[in-house]
C-alpha cells in the first residue's frame, strides 16, 4: 500500500511539473482501487473474517406483542385527514350566465 500512495504521489508530482497530462489525475482513483484488488489484497478482509466468525448475537426473550392500539375517537389521520381538512370549503360557483 505504501508503494501504491509513492506511485500516486509521484504521478501527481508529475502532472505537476507538466511531464504528464492532467488528465491522468482522473485514473489515479481507479489506480487506487483496482491495483490491490488485483493483486488479492482486500482492505478489511481480516476485520470481515472476524465479523463473519462471531457467533450470532441471541435474542432475548420474545415479548409479548401488544394489541394494536386504537386511535382517539375524534383524531382522524391519512386520507380521512385530507378530507376533513378540504371539506369546510364549498365548491367553486358556476360562472354566471353572459346576456
Amino acid at each position: 500500500m505504501l508503494a501504491l500512495a509513492a506511485l500516486v504521489a509521484a504521478v501527481a508530482a508529475a502532472c505537476a511539473a507538466g511531464a504528464v497530462p492532467a488528465d491522468a489525475l482522473f485514473v489515479l482513483p481507479m489506480l487506487a482501487l483496482a491495483v490491490p484488488l488485483l493483486a488479492g489484497r482486500y482492505l478489511g478482509e481480516e476485520a470481515l473474517d472476524r465479523w463473519r466468525a462471531r457467533p450470532p448475537a441471541r435474542r432475548r426473550g420474545a415479548r409479548a406483542a401488544a394489541p394494536p392500539r386504537r386511535p382517539a375517537a375524534g383524531s382522524v389521520g391519512g386520507g380521512l385527514l385530507l378530507a376533513r381538512h378540504l371539506s369546510g370549503r364549498a365548491p367553486p360557483a358556476p360562472p354566471l350566465p353572459a346576456h
